[in-house]
C-alpha cells in the first residue's frame, strides 16, 4: 500500500526565536525542515487571534534561528512548508489515487451503446465529487477566507490555450482523414455533394471527441507528474519539489477535469447531432470546395463555433467554470505563502516581521509590449505585466516571457525608498507556412530569394512567413521573376506558365 506521512514534530528550539508582537507558536508543525537551493531552513507554524478570528501561518528561520525577512526567500520556503503540511493534512496522495482511478476509466471510443454512454456520463459526477474534496477546509478555517476569486484573465488565458490545442488536434485529425488521404482532393467528383457533406460531418463528430480526449490525456500526463512527485516523496520538501508539485497538480487537474468532462459530454450523439443544421451543412460544403485552404479554414471555424456555442453542444461555459473551480481551489494554498494577498496569513506575518524595515523597501515596476507577459523575479513567477512589486534593496534577475515571443532577460538594482522600472519590448517569433510551386511545363528550377529550393512541382515546402522573391528557370524558356507572400499556418499555391524563348 502507498503511504505518505510527515508527522508534525514538536518544537524544541523555539525559545530563541523572536516572535512578532501578538503571535504565538502553534502546538504542532514546529521546526519543520525545508530547503531552498539545497540550503536547509526551518518553518514554525504561528497564530494570533483578533476579534475571535484565528489566523495561522508560517515563520521561517535559518540554521541560526534568524527570522527570514527577504520576501522572495520567505514566499518560496513558506510554499514548501505549506505543501509539507497539507500533503498530509488533506491526504492529497489518497485524493490523487482516487482521481487516478476515475481518470483511468475514461477510455477512447468512437461509438457508444446507451448503457455504456450512461456509465461514462456518470463519471462527471465522480469528477465533481473528487474536485469538491480538493477544497482545503483547513486552510479556509485557519485563514478566515472564503474561496478566493480568480482573475478572469487567468481563466481566459488558460481556456484559450486549451481551446487552441483542442482545435489543432481536431483539425489535424480531419486533415489526415480527408486531405492527406486524398479523400476530398481526388474523390470529390465521385460523390454526390450532399453525401460527402454527411460523410465529413461524421468524421467531424469523431474528430471533436478526439480533440477533447487528447487534451484530457495530456492533462492526465501532467497530473501524473505531480502524482509521482508526492508518491515518491518521503523526506524533506524543497521549494523546487513543492513548486513543481503544485504547478503540475494545478495544470494537470485543470486540463484533465475540464477536457475529461467535455469528452464525456461529446459522447452524447444527440448533443453533437444538434450541430447538423443548415448553417453547418453550408459551412462544410464551403470548406470541402477548397481543399487547399481546408486546414486553416476548418481550424478558424471550429474555434469560433466552440466559443460561441449557440447550440449548447460543447458546453464551453461549463468548461470555463470547471477551469475556474480548479484554479480557485488551488489558489487557497497561496494564502499561506503569497505575501501580496491582502490580510492573508503570509501577508500579515511577513509585514509583522519586517515592520521595522518596511520604509527601506524599493518598488519595481515591470511593463512589456505587448502586455500580459509572464514575469519571473529571480526565477519565481510574480504575475503578468504590468507588475509592481515591493522588494528589499538588492540586485534582481528579471525574465519576461509570452507565447509567440522571444524571452526578455535583464538584471535590475532596487534601492531603498526608490522606484525602479523595467520596460520590455518583446519580439514576435516568426511562424511558418507552406508553399506549393507549380509550373507549365514542369521541371522548372525554383529560386527563393536567389536560393535554389527544388524543381516544380513542389508541394508543402515549409518557409517562414513574409514576402519573398521567386524565380523560375527552365532551359528553352524565359526566366520568370516575381514575388510570393507566405502566411503563417496557411498553404500558398504559386502557379505560373512559362513563356518559350523566341
Amino acid at each position: 500500500l502507498l503511504s505518505f506521512s510527515i508527522l508534525p514534530p514538536r518544537y524544541t528550539s523555539s525559545e530563541s526565536i523572536k516572535l512578532p508582537p501578538g503571535w504565538n507558536f502553534s502546538s504542532s508543525y514546529q521546526n519543520i525542515p525545508i530547503t531552498l537551493n539545497k540550503v536547509t531552513y526551518h518553518a514554525y507554524e504561528i497564530y494570533k487571534v483578533d476579534n475571535n478570528k484565528k489566523t495561522v501561518g508560517w515563520l521561517i528561520v535559518d540554521s541560526n534561528n534568524k527570522v527570514i525577512t527577504d520576501k522572495d526567500t520567505y514566499e518560496k520556503l513558506a510554499m514548501a512548508a505549506t505543501v509539507t503540511k497539507y500533503s498530509k493534512e488533506l491526504n492529497e496522495l489518497k485524493n490523487m489515487e482516487e482521481e487516478e482511478k476515475i481518470f483511468n476509466q475514461i477510455k477512447w471510443e468512437t461509438d457508444f451503446s446507451k448503457e455504456n454512454l450512461n456509465n461514462k456520463l456518470g463519471f462527471t459526477s465522480e469528477i465533481d465529487k473528487s474536485l469538491s474534496n480538493k477544497i482545503a477546509i483547513g486552510i479556509l478555517e485557519q485563514s478566515g477566507f472564503s474561496k478566493t476569486s480568480v482573475s478572469q484573465s487567468n481563466v481566459t488565458d488558460l481556456s484559450d490555450n486549451f481551446l487552441s490545442y483542442f482545435s489543432k488536434v481536431a483539425t489535424d485529425y480531419m486533415n489526415i482523414a480527408l486531405i492527406e488521404s486524398g479523400e476530398i482532393a481526388f474523390n470529390l467528383n465521385g460523390y454526390q455533394k450532399d453525401s460527402l457533406v454527411a460523410k465529413v460531418f461524421g468524421l467531424l463528430k469523431i474528430s471533436l471527441r478526439k480533440g477533447a480526449y487528447t487534451n484530457f490525456k495530456e492533462g492526465v500526463n501532467i497530473f501524473d507528474k505531480a502524482f509521482n512527485i508526492i508518491q515518491k516523496h518521503n523526506g524533506v520538501w524543497s521549494y523546487e519539489d513543492a513548486s513543481a508539485f503544485l504547478s503540475s497538480y494545478e495544470q494537470g487537474e485543470a486540463r484533465a477535469t475540464s477536457y475529461g468532462k467535455l469528452y464525456l459530454r461529446l459522447t452524447s450523439s444527440s448533443s453533437l447531432n444538434n450541430l447538423w443544421n443548415d448553417t453547418t451543412k453550408k459551412k462544410i460544403s464551403d470548406l470541402i470546395s477548397k481543399p487547399a485552404n481546408f486546414k486553416s479554414s476548418f481550424s478558424t471555424w471550429l474555434s469560433t463555433t466552440v466559443k460561441q456555442d449557440s447550440a449548447g453542444v460543447f458546453g464551453y461555459n461549463e468548461m470555463l467554470n470547471d477551469i475556474k473551480s480548479v484554479l480557485a481551489n488551488f489558489a487557497l494554498y497561496s494564502f499561506s505563502y503569497d505575501t501580496s494577498i491582502k490580510d492573508s496569513p503570509a501577508n500579515l506575518i511577513y509585514s509583522a516581521v519586517n515592520v521595522s524595515n518596511l520604509t527601506q523597501y524599493g518598488t519595481l515596476y515591470i511593463t512589456s509590449i505587448p502586455s500580459g507577459a509572464k514575469v519571473y523575479i529571480n526565477g519565481s513567477y510574480k504575475g503578468v505585466t504590468p507588475v509592481a512589486k515591493s522588494l528589499a534593496p538588492g540586485n534582481y534577475t528579471i525574465e519576461i516571457t509570452k507565447d509567440g515571443y522571444t524571452s526578455y532577460k535583464t538584471s535590475v538594482s532596487v534601492l531603498p525608498n526608490k522606484a525602479s522600472q523595467v520596460k520590455a519590448t518583446l519580439s514576435a517569433i516568426l511562424k511558418k507556412g507552406t508553399l506549393h510551386v507549380i509550373s507549365n511545363p514542369i521541371d522548372a528550377s525554383i529560386y527563393i530569394n536567389g536560393k535554389f529550393i527544388g524543381k516544380t512541382p513542389l508541394y508543402f515546402y515549409e518557409i517562414y512567413e513574409g514576402t519573398y522573391s521567386i524565380q523560375l528557370k527552365k532551359e528553352g524558356y524565359i526566366d520568370y521573376f516575381g514575388e510570393v507572400k507566405i502566411i503563417a499556418g496557411k498553404n500558398t499555391v504559386f502557379s505560373k506558365t512559362l513563356t518559350p524563348k523566341p
